[in-house]
């Protein structure tokens, strides 16, 4: 179902009081509220349909006519219902592969189910490989009436995921399909509840979203097609609420399209727009009667898994519960929402991960019954042979004994190339187990390599050391200490890539974990400063740890030594991410700042950080503000 955006719980409800205090609103809620009680306990479980199901279709015998309706009505059933998991198992014991239709009205109405239940899973490329099938059966059969329908299932398809430029295509597709042949009043009137979607979303003109809304209202009067007549009013709702309609208005479309789709068993869509009947009491009218009908469905969505719905109605109570004082069960809210946008994720990708399941044990099964059929057809073809050289008579031995001779010099060809090919198999798995042993070899030179580079710069660092503590002059002896955390940054490089198991590879996160609680211990004040690293999943190969490494140490250097040289406490911010083009470093502080730009010189270590930068090829944005700093290294991806 096309629902409108929920608008965000933290907006105040500023009319809220207002509404409340008069007597006839009063009323009206106290109505509503009973008759909204009833019809949240009204959504059933799926189990007594699939029973139901299972009974009937164990009554026949093969796939025919009355299979496929059977199939077809509980499956629209399941599919409009919002039962997924269930309607996913049948259509997979179906196991439908776009073979022809042949004018099966059931079969049409199945695909048509399967690809709404696909799109709605996020399941796009199955989805829309399904309507494209129907399509071209439509066009192939020149079924104008289906054909025109079928675009505006593609508008609604195209619009879900956010391509209005095919959206209004395919509107318009179907809209000179009209023009040739006159729509039933139900797709008419579908059109126009897509073409107000869309105009709702892309256009953003209320008044024309209005228009379409209203026209299709006024044709869907003339049909029993309470699904569509839900939906517009469900979007005259959500834009009257943002024209500033009346109250009485906005909730009596609300409750005449959520009545609807709980009646008509929509009861997916029903709860969207519970959703957005729950915002707008939120906003405008009764928080308690928000909280009632948001508690209402809670149950029931999370029985089917109704993860996207689920997070609008725990941002929704999270909001409520915060505004009402029960903070424990705001915050039990917005856990909860985000766990299920968690389990969205979990089973978009299980689902995906399942499809390929089933689809690689098809093509097993399928191989294995043309290896099957292959052998029979063999059989068969030595079993005639045998019957034909039976009756063959005498004068044809000759014959046969050439066959033999040829068959055999045949099967003699066929053993010695088997040989070549087991000789050349064998020298093959050597060479492979020569090559692994030798990258192994190389792996363990490597790691070697990183430990005793790692060794001379922690006996280099320790020499300076000694010098530093030495030296009484305070200039020379600070240089020395800057100097030793560089040498220290370069040699955690080269540590963390002899203990990381892929030896190219650095993880960033410990890696800075590391080099901060080096830098903090030797500088004077940093181990009161707080440092925040945000690089969980972020990796460098040592060509670009060690320059990052540095610039870091540079500036978190700075940070202490200039951002907080008049303060003993802040908090230092380190990010970092890959994007498609840049891998991006974001690094803050809250001190007082220091000038890149005036300082760069006549500082040696800035001086440094931008060879680095240069080595890298990366560039370093200077975002500082009045307070503090905030650099972002942008490192272009090789």
């Amino acid at each position: 179902m096309s629902t409108n955006k929920i608008v965000s719980s933290t907006q105040k409800p500023a009319v809220r009081i207002k509404t409340l205090t008069t007597n006839f609103c009063s009323f009206f809620f106290l109505a509503f509220f009973i008759t909204s009680s009833l019809f949240a306990q009204d959504i059933p479980n799926p189990g007594e349909l699939v029973q139901e199901f299972k009974e009937k279709l164990s009554l026949q015998k093969k796939l025919n006519t009355d299979t496929l309706q059977i199939y077809a009505f509980y499956l629209k059933k399941l599919v409009e219902r919002g039962n997924y998991q269930h309607a996913d198992t049948i259509f997979n014991q179906l196991d439908l592969k776009h073979e022809p239709i042949n004018g099966s009205s059931e079969l049409v109405e199945i695909y048509k189910q399967r690809a709404y239940m696909y799109k709605v899973q996020q399941r796009l490329t199955k989805s829309l490989e399904d309507y494209l099938f129907l399509k071209n059966y439509f066009e192939a059969s020149n079924d104008q009436t289906q054909l025109a329908e079928l675009y505006c299932l593609l508008a609604e398809y195209y619009r879900s995921i956010l391509e209005f430029d095919l959206c209004i295509k395919h509107l318009e597709l179907a809209s000179d399909l009209f023009k040739i042949n006159p729509p039933r009043p139900e797709i008419l009137a579908f059109w126009y509840s897509r073409k107000a979607a869309w105009a709702n979303e892309f256009y953003h003109n209320n008044d024309s979203v209005l228009v379409y809304a209203n026209e299709g209202l006024r044709i869907v009067e003339q049909t029993n097609d309470a699904y569509t007549k839900a939906l517009l009013l469900n979007e005259i709702g959500f834009i009257s609420k943002g024209n500033g309609g009346s109250q009485e208005v906005i909730l009596d479309y609300y409750t005449r399209s959520k009545d609807l789709l709980l009646e008509n068993e929509r009861y997916r869509d029903y709860v969207e727009v519970v959703n957005n009947m729950a915002s707008y009491h939120y906003q405008y009218a009764s928080i308690t009667e928000a909280k009632r009908l948001l508690e209402s469905i809670v149950i029931r969505s999370e029985e089917n898994q109704w993860y996207r719905p689920l997070m609008t109605t725990y941002d929704l109570l999270a909001g409520i519960y915060r505004d009402l004082g029960e903070v424990n069960k705001s915050i039990d809210a917005r856990e909860k929402s985000l766990i299920r946008q968690l389990n969205d994720c979990e089973l978009i990708n299980r689902i995906r991960v399942s499809d390929l399941a089933f689809n690689y044990e098809k093509d097993l099964a399928r191989k294995e019954l043309e290896v099957q059929s292959q052998k029979t057809q063999i059989a068969q073809a030595e079993a005639s042979s045998n019957k034909t050289a039976f009756i063959i008579s005498l004068c044809l031995a000759l014959i046969l004994l050439l066959i033999a001779i040829v068959s055999f010099q045949i099967n003699l060809r066929f053993k010695r190339k088997n040989q070549l090919l087991n000789l050349q198999s064998q020298q093959i798995k050597k060479s492979n187990s020569d090559l692994e042993r030798s990258l192994g070899e190389q792996k363990t030179l490597f790691k070697e390599l990183n430990h005793r580079v790692k060794n001379n710069l922690s006996i280099l660092t320790g020499l300076i050391y000694l010098q530093e503590v030495a030296e009484g002059n305070d200039n020379l002896k600070n240089t020395l200490g800057t100097l030793r955390n560089r040498i220290k940054s370069m040699a955690l490089a080269h540590e963390s890539l002899y203990n990381a198991e892929q030896a190219e590879k650095i993880d960033f996160q410990n890696y800075l974990n590391a080099l901060f609680l080096e830098l903090k211990n030797a500088l004077s004040h940093g181990n009161k400063i707080q440092v925040q690293i945000a690089c969980e999943g972020f990796e460098l190969d040592l060509k670009q740890a060690v320059p990052v490494a540095m610039i870091i140490n540079e500036l978190f250097t700075n940070s202490i030594k200039h951002g907080y040289k008049e303060s003993n406490d802040g908090v230092i911010t380190v990010k970092a991410y890959h994007g498609e083009i840049f891998s991006t470093i974001k690094y803050t502080d809250d001190g007082i700042g220091f000038g890149m730009k005036d300082a760069k010189n006549r500082t040696l270590g800035l001086r440094l950080v931008s060879l680095l930068l240069e080595q890298l090829d990366a560039k370093l944005i200077d975002n500082s503000g009045e307070k503090g700093v905030s650099f972002v290294i942008e490192i272009p991806n090789s």
